[in-house]
């Protein structure tokens, strides 16, 4: 051990006493490091390289836990290293959050399995998104990064943080799917498109028993979904039952035995039919609602409906009414089809589909968000128990675009973990346009706060091209920043500031910031968008929505 001895008259001399490292400090040398314990004029002084030194404290220096001590290695006297203290600073918030995360990455050896660069944009990218950067995190980041070469540091570190483990057998599907949405490669809505028009093409080739199969179920499955609506603002008790997923299959199946052989004209559609779908489904919903009506007293005679029960017992007679007109509209509907299969499935594939789609309308009003998620997981279901009756091949078209949607649905579930995301078409002036509806919203909300929201949202239309628009509202006072790839436009869009004002009044909002500029080489994604709306809109916010 190399001992130091110093002149103990001035405060500015360190007297280094142990734990130096291997390599000797020369004349000159700066250390810089954090003093981690003080006791009897002696300190352990961490350096910004990972090493420790035990020093000693000139007498009568204060000195806290924490301190920031920067040292200028001196001569040798009398055989012993002195130092020369060059500056004393007290530990900031974000120093103390730098040196433990130093810490924790030389500890764990982190610098041994990458580049200190390419680990700092590690570092930081975790702090952007509001996480803390810790040893496992930033570790999970290098393992992505390193099962996927392909990737960006930005999407290896976005994997990370939401979660995305290199050991999950969906892992490298779920890279893809980041990687398209994060460079614009994947459109929902084209792909919904493929899906639509392959599987209409499959079911035309199906043979008579098994086309009958599926056009039942599309048929019962769009009844069923209008039902289940009509219900919903019939009985709003009932809603968060009827809407559960569980709840929502069996009805269906309720439907599909009691109409079976309607297609053929084998079963008479009467009270009975309705009777026994609504005893069932009245058992499924009653179990957490507390309401005990007893169904089997339901007595159907005619076309008059009775219901032998309890004076309190109107929802049952309603339900039945309901029940029943839906199982007519399912026996007319699958009738017409059959006179036109080809614009008549095509027409409900489009139904079913249009349930997720956004019309311009709904974005000046709170976006149900958990009802656009019900709506896509229910035809991700619906649409892979269609593939499996048709024995669709893994390599067709259907089913590689089918798998990318899919992988996608999860991916913005896997987000939600911290940030609700997902991607929606939308409908814009009766038509579809190109692009989609990212949902980011803040942390323990299930819809938009129309008093405090970021919004980001770009389109591609054929007359105007690509538009970038962030909008902030802090109680409904709007700031509007446009992005454009036209100049022409710029002007447009300014010319029109008024009718934006005016139209943005009538709605209870007040415009009271915007501009207009060229779109930038580099386009607004998943990954930047919560950084641009703080640059262009000046302030610090998370993005809650992006279409």
């Amino acid at each position: 051990m190399e001992t130091v001895s110093f002149n103990s008259q001035t405060q500015q001399i360190f007297q280094i006493l142990s734990k130096a490292p291997q390599e000797p400090f020369d004349k000159g040398d700066i250390l810089r490091g954090r003093i981690v314990s003080f006791e009897n004029n002696v300190a352990l002084l961490k350096l910004s390289d990972g090493s420790a030194l035990t020093v000693k404290v000139p007498d009568g220096l204060e000195i806290d836990i924490n301190t920031i001590i920067t040292l200028e290695i001196s001569d040798r006297i009398e055989g012993q290293l002195i130092a020369k203290i060059l500056s004393i600073a007290n530990l900031s918030e974000s120093d103390k959050t730098e040196m433990s995360v130093l810490e924790s990455v030389l500890k764990n050896g982190l610098l041994n399995k990458i580049d200190s660069q390419i680990l700092n944009q590690i570092i930081q990218n975790i702090i952007s998104w509001n996480e803390e950067p810790s040893a496992k995190l930033i570790s999970d980041a290098i393992e992505i990064l390193e099962f996927e070469p392909g990737l960006t540091v930005e999407q290896g570190t976005f994997a990370a943080v939401n979660n995305i483990k290199p050991d999950s057998e969906t892992t490298s599907e779920m890279l893809k799917i980041l990687q398209k949405i994060s460079e614009h490669e994947f459109q929902l809505s084209d792909s919904l498109e493929i899906v639509k028009s392959e599987l209409l093409q499959e079911i035309f080739k199906a043979d008579t028993s098994l086309k009958q199969e599926i056009i039942r179920l599309l048929v019962i499955e769009n009844h069923a979904k209008a039902m289940v609506s009509e219900i919903e603002n019939e009985f709003p008790s009932l809603s968060e039952n009827i809407s559960d997923s569980a709840v929502y299959e069996k009805l269906i199946e309720l439907f599909l035995d009691q109409v079976a052989d309607s297609i053929n004209g084998s079963t008479v559609i009467n009270n009975e039919t309705a009777a026994n779908i609504a005893e069932d489904f009245l058992s499924m919903v009653n179990k957490d609602t507390g309401t005990h009506e007893k169904t089997k007293a339901l007595n159907m005679t005619g076309n008059t409906m009775e219901l032998k029960i309890a004076p309190d017992s109107e929802m049952a007679v309603k339900l039945l009414v309901i029940i029943h007109k839906t199982v007519e509209n399912i026996h007319t509907h699958e009738k017409r089809v059959l006179q036109d299969i080809e614009n008549e499935v095509k027409l409900l594939l489009d139904e079913i589909v249009d349930r997720i789609m956004i019309d311009e309308e709904e974005l000046s009003e709170s976006i149900s968000l958990k009802q656009k998620a019900r709506s896509f997981a229910d035809i991700i279901k619906l649409t892979k128990y269609i593939m499996d009756r048709l024995n669709i091949n893994n390599e067709s078209a259907l089913f590689q675009t089918f798998n990318e949607i899919d992988q996608a649905f999860r991916f913005f579930w896997q987000v939600t973990s911290y940030n609700y995301c997902l991607q929606l078409p939308l409908r814009f002036k009766n038509e579809p346009v190109t692009g989609e509806l990212y949902i980011m919203k803040r942390r323990g909300r299930n819809k938009i706060d129309l008093n405090d929201f970021t919004l980001f949202f770009s389109l591609k239309t054929k007359a105007l091209g690509m538009i970038e628009a962030f909008i902030n509202s802090k109680n409904r006072r709007i700031s509007i920043n446009f992005r454009l790839e036209q100049e022409e436009l710029t002007k447009l869009f300014k010319d029109n500031y008024m009718i934006l004002y005016n139209g943005l009044m009538e709605k209870g909002y007040m415009l009271v910031d915007f501009k207009c500029r060229l779109l930038e080489k580099e386009r607004t994604n998943i990954l930047n968008a919560q950084e641009k709306a703080e640059s262009y809109l000046n302030l610090k916010s998370r993005v809650d929505l992006k279409i």
